[in-house]
């Protein structure tokens, strides 16, 4: 399964890529000005390495990427896996997250290509940058592909999306595929082209790896399948036909793939409060608009997705993009994130740049559309002096923005290593190599060394009876790694989990950094005397 996941990432790029290369014939200013964004992503990814710090999400597709390739066998379901005793290289017991494999596939083919987790994040920032700005670009005729390159430079040079790129994230890989799905549907649906045989093998790859990167993409070739469909009598019955044809093939090769894992929506339920609701959407459109307006991610991205949407509604040409770009952004609006989510009010933050980086080539390819309908643009009087001031200023913008997202970069890499990974760095030094953790971190522990032994504490009453885990405590040399912060929400979740570990006394290590985030603790025998193989060691803080 993980084999074919692969595969389709491999015939996604060959078959976008030769597509490209058939169809660009772009002024050699635009391509260097392309170039030097994905180049600029590059050297980003290369000096400030950035996850997400969000959560879990930001660090799963790597931890999975690394997982499959040190245990083929994780690959035993359409979903991302989880160490839940063990390590990467041995993993006695492996379970499941709640995202489809289609990203941590990506990974782990990169990973096995540079033979370095730093090495294969800037090689999927190149990638996947210069298939989403060229697959886009293909997609316009000869004669209109300087506004569509002037479109795609001003959307991808945006902090947002040179911030995200550097990421973990699956939406990095959703929006290749979603490049790339666009410009198979535009060549398939063109009114004077036979249809191809190439691009109807990328709208089938593209079709069955949208939903295997991110559930939420299956909407984009059902709406596509729907816009067929409805626009019937206008269009040859054959050629309708076909391209439904294919858009169904993907859909079955994807639900083949995740064994229909991606249809389950069930699995990423993680609290009583509806998936999709109403009321959810209601109260984050507002705040969604405030912060696309207010933030310097999005500044001035957000003002370009509102415009684009607004735009693109006015041309039945664009029309279908937009109906595509307006249901996907609804739907991130109304998707009740996370178990937390009621608890807090609302996501945070991060929820929302997440969700409009994924729609940038749907931007990119309504204002590249749109820009070549305006009539200001076949109307400038000076032409001659016209075009190379408005070069000159895309130009400038584009160094504006590559500073803001260095500087952005640079904050929030420090933040995630002062917040997220050298507080798990400091408490795993305290561990002892043959020890076992027990910790609700998993993922972050596994990321900081792949050979530490853990415990996902969430899924400890799964695993153990009380008889197996009081014989696994009095045999194993065991360590419990919580946060600092209370953990009545955690308590109150995964009540019989912590009633295992309530059995015990547990005592602080010591040699913990002074005001660390992390507790690390190590169960006390009850009669007094050990009967584990206690081994902890006092270590320097971390520099």
């Amino acid at each position: 399964m993980l084999l074919v996941v692969i595969t389709l990432w491999l015939l996604l790029v060959g078959l976008a890529a030769w597509l490209c290369l058939q169809r660009v014939r772009v002024h050699a200013a635009w391509l260097v000005v392309l170039l030097f964004l994905i180049a600029g992503r590059v050297v980003l990814a290369r000096m400030v390495p950035f996850y997400g710090q969000e959560y879990e999400d930001a660090y799963e597709y790597v931890y999975s990427g690394i997982f499959f390739l040190e245990s083929p066998r994780a690959a035993n379901s359409g979903l991302n896996p989880i160490c839940l005793k063990g390590n990467l290289e041995n993993c006695s017991v492996v379970g499941d997250l709640s995202h489809p494999i289609g990203a941590g596939g990506l990974y782990s083919l990169l990973l096995w290509m540079t033979g370095s987790v730093p090495g294969s994040r800037i090689f999927a920032t190149g990638l996947l940058s210069s298939l989403g700005l060229f697959a886009l670009l293909a997609a316009w005729p000869h004669e209109r592909q300087g506004i569509a390159c002037a479109s795609l430079v001003l959307v991808s040079a945006t902090p947002l999306v040179g911030l995200y790129s550097i990421t973990g994230f699956a939406e990095v890989a959703g929006a290749a595929v979603l490049a790339s799905f666009i410009l198979a549907w535009c060549l398939c649906w063109e009114k004077d082209r036979s249809l191809g045989t190439v691009p109807l093998m990328l709208l089938t790859v593209s079709s069955a790896l949208l939903p295997l990167v991110k559930r939420e993409l299956m909407l984009v070739p059902a709406l596509a399948a729907v816009f067929a469909l409805a626009t019937l009598r206008r269009r040859p019955r054959k050629k309708t036909a076909v391209i439904a044809t294919h858009l169904a093939a993907g859909a079955l090769l994807a639900l083949l793939v995740s064994r229909g894992a991606i249809f389950d929506l069930a699995v990423v339920r993680s609290s009583k409060h509806a998936l999709l609701s109403m009321a959810t959407l209601i109260q984050l459109v507002p705040m969604f608009v405030k912060q696309a307006v207010t933030s310097m991610l999005f500044i001035p991205f957000g003002v370009l997705l509102l415009s684009a949407v607004i735009v693109g509604w006015r041309w039945s040409a664009t029309r279908p993009a937009t109906m595509i770009a307006t249901a996907l952004l609804l739907l991130g609006l109304s998707f009740s994130q996370s178990y937390y989510f009621a608890l807090n009010g609302g996501p945070p933050t991060i929820h929302f740049e997440r969700y409009s980086y994924i729609l940038w080539p749907l931007v990119a390819a309504i204002l590249a559309y749109a820009g070549s309908r305006v009539a200001v643009f076949n109307r400038l009087q000076y032409r001659r002096l016209a075009r190379p001031v408005l070069i000159g200023l895309l130009v400038a913008y584009v160094i504006a923005c590559a500073t803001s997202t260095a500087v952005i970069a640079t904050e929030r890499h420090r933040d995630e290593v002062a917040v997220r990974f050298a507080p798990v760095v400091q408490a795993v030094r305290l561990v002892p190599a043959d020890g076992w953790v027990l910790t609700l971190d998993p993922i972050l522990v596994a990321l900081v060394d792949p050979e530490t032994q853990v415990i996902d504490l969430p899924s400890l009453a799964t695993n153990f009876s009380n008889k197996m885990f009081e014989d696994f405590v009095a045999t194993h040399d065991l360590w419990l790694l919580l946060p600092q912060h209370g953990l009545s929400v955690e308590e109150a979740r995964y009540k019989s989990d912590f009633a295992l570990v309530s059995q015990y006394s547990w005592e602080a290590v010591k040699g913990q950094m002074s005001g660390g985030l992390y507790r690390v603790l190590q169960v006390a025998p009850r009669d007094g005397n050990s009967s584990t193989k206690r081994r902890g060691r006092e270590t320097p803080p971390l520099n």
